[in-house]
């Protein structure tokens, strides 16, 4: 008789082989090798052909596929970086069993589509897939994913998302400068939602259903004229600028808001003395806005013809690549885009644009900590011992110099970490296609 022991086991074996791809037999980029930096705590290394060892830290140097299983044996990794490295596709298991990853972060890539399949076993906080071309999500593309609770999917050419197949932990969710027409969000799916950002797309219709507070609902810059259905319980910042808004929307006779942006709209002024009473009444602050134009907030002419700044006047241009563009600007959501101006560096350090791409460098004497994801511009000569020439090693920032006879004997600290380089699989890449077979009968002389 098998006991129930044996049974939980069995179980569990298959289960775990359910989600591990097969990393050699079935997988078409299992010769395909990209290359990365990596750092653990101690040691930071570069590497032509992917991941390995025991790295806290991956930042992608180069690909255009990030392949699958091309992290199978990270068991400490906790983040992934991919910034501007022209990735085109994310294949199917390409991250796999990483339990203690913490963020992903591959913006201004050129990631087209999102499948089924990419995510397997991972415990997430942050994915950052902003500044993509991303046109198409399938319904189980996040399926996989436990603990997301920051999601951005900001500048892509989304028309369209499946919101069933959406997380359910997540606490922000950035949709916005998409082409987004339609959406509804239902707090069934998103009971943890705190801030949902749905700005600069071509709304039209919108359903809001959440039995929580949130901090803020931002749909600035659509083509609302209402609500189709708003069942919050309470928002504390509510944006509505730049749509299409000239009658008191239904939803605020009855919302629980806080504070509420309005202007700009087409408001009529009729309507407009009527929406400030009811705020008024019911202490709903409204955000000031800058009107230094002088323009009226409100017309009364019925067909809208002088309401102020129906149309937004906008410092870019419209685009279909990066070469519509001025080459210090990038081409995305079908807009010309100075990354620069859009505070993609830090701070301290300094944005330089050209050729359609972006770097963000540190002032003279001052560097980054390559062991962390996001690092500001310090003053250090050292962070790791690999910045040392050899003979030194790091020591609270500083290179110290060891005697030649102690050369080796430094601490263990300076020196951990330093994996070999992977090489290549010792048979042919087409082993596999066409497997080497003996001869049948040996060659004779003739």
């Amino acid at each position: 008789m098998v006991d129930k022991q044996s049974i939980i086991l069995s179980s569990l074996i298959v289960a775990v082989t359910a989600i591990q791809p097969n990393c050699e037999r079935d997988n078409q980029f299992k010769n395909y090798y990209f290359s990365i930096d990596y750092c653990s705590e101690f040691y930071c290394g570069h590497s032509e052909y992917g991941f390995f060892g025991d790295a806290d830290l991956v930042k992608i140097k180069s690909a255009k596929i990030i392949p699958t299983c091309a992290f199978s044996s990270a068991i400490n990794l906790k983040w992934i970086q991919g910034t501007h490295k022209d990735i085109r596709v994310i294949a199917s298991g390409a991250f796999v069993n990483l339990i203690n990853l913490e963020s992903i972060i591959l913006p201004f890539n050129q990631i087209r589509e999102l499948h089924n399949g990419i995510f397997r076993n991972v415990s997430l906080t942050t994915l950052d897939l902003s500044w993509n071309r991303i046109i198409y999500v399938q319904e189980g593309a996040f399926k996989g994913i436990q603990n997301l609770k920051h999601l951005n999917l900001s500048n892509n050419e989304l028309i369209t998302l499946p919101m069933k197949g959406m997380p359910s932990w997540l606490t922000h969710l950035d949709l916005s400068h998409n082409f987004l027409e339609m959406v509804a969000l239902n707090y069934d799916r998103f009971p943890n939602i705190t801030h949902i950002n749905m700005s600069h797309n071509e709304l039209y219709s919108v359903a809001l259903f959440i039995e929580k507070s949130v901090k803020n609902i931002d749909l600035t810059n659509n083509k609302l004229r209402d609500i189709d259905f708003f069942d919050v319980q309470h928002c504390e910042q509510f944006r509505m600028s730049l749509n299409k808004f000239s009658y008191v929307p239904r939803f605020l006779k009855f919302a629980n808001i806080k504070s509420v942006s309005l202007y700009p709209n087409p408001w009529r002024c009729d309507e407009l003395q009527i929406l400030w009473e009811h705020l008024q009444n019911n202490l709903v602050a409204v955000d000031k806005y800058s009107n230094p134009q002088g323009k009226p907030l409100c017309s009364d002419n019925r067909d809208g013809g002088d309401f102020i700044l129906s149309k937004i006047k906008l410092d870019s241009l419209r685009c279909d690549d990066d070469s519509h563009c001025d080459s210090t600007m990038l081409c995305r959501g079908a807009t010309c885009s100075d990354v620069c101006k859009a505070n993609v560096c830090d701070p301290g350090s300094i944005c330089k644009a050209s050729n359609h791409a972006f770097e963000c460098s540190c002032p003279a004497g001052l560097r980054r900590d390559p062991r962390k994801l996001y690092s500001p511009c310090l003053e250090a000569q050292c962070f790791i011992s690999s910045d040392c020439d050899y003979g030194y090693f790091c020591e609270n920032n500083t290179c110290l110099h060891l005697p030649e006879a102690s050369v080796g004997a430094a601490p263990a600290s300076a020196f951990a970490g330093s994996w070999p380089a992977r090489e290549p699989p010792p048979k042919p890449w087409w082993f596999d296609e066409i497997p080497l077979l003996s001869p049948k009968n040996d060659i004779k002389d003739i």
